[in-house]
């Protein structure tokens, strides 16, 4: 199951989603408009896993989605064969502040200037970060990127609920490290070596939650960089990993 990160959509993982339903299937849903809180976002993907007869996932999150699926596993640790946390971290006041601030920003902000805004931000982020990318591969993500907010797809409302259930878990969320002791599930945590939005502490915090787990570092890349722009490889290397947990846990 792919989650994606705040202020985005499912679809927007395509690339995942098309070659990893080569050996799995996959399910990548969008957090729904009026979702506000952690725990009505896990009874959500839980309800998804009954109706698709689902009796083991592997969680593929991005950012906000690594999040959720940190939460996920504590509730329903007999369904969950694995965890990616894709420049994600743990909860944390300091990032509590800092989005209760945004949530502010954005209810004030009227829905088409949110739009302009949203649109020069994420053009910024991407033209920052795609400086080893081709031109067209630059220009897909832009457009892809900017229709997006133009289409409605994502919005203020959106924006507004997935910013809500940030803050809860920024908030009301508390993990140690024996939370997970008698689960026998794999992770992999994959960082970027020049994340702006997941702070250096906040990364060396998530690998002291999880220190057996394995890491991998995007060298040169910021929180969008190789994942976004040129995924192919650790595409591969994710679906490595999901194989070998498929494998243990068979045994």
């Amino acid at each position: 199951m792919i989650l994606h990160g705040g202020g985005s959509v499912g679809e927007a993982s395509f690339r995942y989603i098309l070659s990893l339903s080569e050996e799995y299937k996959v399910i990548a849903p969008t957090l729904p408009v009026g979702v506000s809180t952690v725990e009505d976002t896990v009874k959500g993907l839980h309800t998804i896993c009954e109706k698709e007869d689902i009796e083991e996932v592997h969680f593929l999150g991005f950012s906000q989605g690594g999040m959720i699926a940190q939460c996920f596993v504590r509730a329903h640790p007999e369904l969950t064969q694995s965890l990616i946390l894709f420049v994600s971290m743990g909860p944390s006041q300091d990032y509590a502040k800092k989005f209760n601030q945004y949530r502010t920003m954005i209810g004030l902000v009227p829905a088409p200037l949110f739009r302009l805004l949203s649109k020069y931000f994420i053009t910024k982020q991407i033209s920052a970060e795609s400086v080893n990318s081709s031109e067209a591969e630059k220009e897909f993500w832009l457009t892809f990127s900017r229709e997006m907010f133009e289409s409605r797809r994502m919005n203020k409302e959106l924006m507004l609920s997935q910013t809500d259930v940030l803050i809860d878990y920024f908030e009301n969320y508390r993990f140690t490290k024996d939370d997970l002791e008698t689960w026998d599930g794999a992770i992999l945590i994959i960082e970027a070596e020049n994340d702006r939005i997941v702070s250096d502490k906040e990364r060396q915090d998530l690998k002291e939650l999880y220190p057996q787990v394995k890491t991998i570092l995007l060298e040169n890349s910021g929180h969008f960089g190789t994942g976004l722009l040129q995924p192919m490889e650790i595409i591969n290397k994710i679906s490595e990993f999901v194989s070998n947990s498929s494998q243990q846990g068979q045994t």
